[in-house]
């Protein structure tokens, strides 16, 4: 006899499996990340295919059978229809969906990853994002979510020495995953770049964990390249 779950879940990313069928992969609040397979969900008389859309939360049953999870209900709780209405956000949450999918383990339940996935989700639905408020929306909770795995930079000690870090020279290193000082650039094999203090200031800010002050932020050019190199390196080291 098969085992039958119920749980809510956010619907991150879909993989087309067969002629009709599909893989979804959803953070349940109860088991953390799963992949259920929807059976027949892409035929046009499907019951679920309204039910279970990418990126929304819905209230998903399923049961365990030997070969993995099937799904058996859902229920939609929230669309985020502007979201979908959007086609700069769907990207937004199409690149954070398969981020978070990549770097989080599956079937280990985390509040302080619901709650931030909640809180991306209904921010992302509400806010006017035009230009770099995109992209600093988009640095908010890529750090943010690395924060919650445990993968948070040192950016207030070099990494080496221990001291505080001070401007106008600071660097910055991906293998070590923080702040270098210039004493210890110079006698050191690991690999820096320099950063600038703007930059680092964003950075600190990005954790602070209000969004409400960091869409206020103004970036430079500059700081948008700095902040996209150093995450998408940050990122590739990580994965």
């Amino acid at each position: 006899m098969f085992l039958q779950y119920r749980s809510q879940g956010f619907i991150l990313q879909t993989e087309i499996r067969g002629e009709a069928d599909k893989i979804l992969k959803v953070f349940t609040r109860k088991f953390g990340k799963i992949g259920v397979l929807a059976k027949a969900i892409r035929k046009l008389d499907s019951k679920l295919k309204s039910q279970a859309e990418l990126f929304c939360l819905a209230e998903i049953e399923f049961i365990q059978g030997k070969s993995g999870k099937t799904l058996t209900d859902a229920v939609v709780l929230e669309k985020f229809q502007n979201t979908k209405n959007d086609l700069s956000k769907l990207r937004l949450a199409a690149n954070f969906g398969q981020i978070f999918c990549s770097l989080v383990k599956n079937g280990q339940p985390d509040k302080a990853l619901w709650i931030l996935l909640t809180e991306f989700s209904q921010l992302l639905n509400k806010e006017e994002l035009p230009g770099d408020k995109a992209f600093l929306f988009y640095q908010f909770f890529f750090w943010n979510l690395l924060r919650v795995l445990g993968y948070g930079p040192e950016l207030y000690r070099c990494l080496l020495c221990s001291k505080t870090i001070a401007p106008p020279k600071i660097y910055w290193s991906n293998a070590g995953g923080g702040l270098v000082c210039p004493s210890c650039v110079s006698r050191t094999a690991v690999k820096t770049e320099m950063l600038s203090a703007e930059t680092i200031k964003v950075l600190r800010l990005l954790f602070r964990q209000e969004w409400g002050i960091v869409k206020r932020v103004k970036l430079s050019p500059r700081m948008n390249l700095e902040l996209k190199t150093i995450s998408q390196k940050y990122l590739n080291l990580i994965q």
